[in-house]
């Protein structure tokens, strides 16, 4: 996607946190860890994805 916003935090040095929200409303954070090339991310889906999963077919 062109133009998406993340939010970049530096915790430590060669470990950070990217987050951002797609435009589906689902909230994705992803903790990168540069040294020990591991990356462990969480994803969190919109109300709407579980009332109505159909619609998720097209994205």
């Amino acid at each position: 996607m062109k133009n998406q916003h993340a939010y970049i935090v530096r915790l430590a040095q060669d470990f950070y946190k990217i987050s951002w929200t797609e435009p589906t409303g689902t909230d994705v954070s992803l903790a990168v860890n540069l040294t020990g090339k591991i990356f462990h991310g969480a994803i969190f889906f919109p109300r709407w994805v579980m009332n109505n999963p159909e619609k998720t077919v097209c994205f």
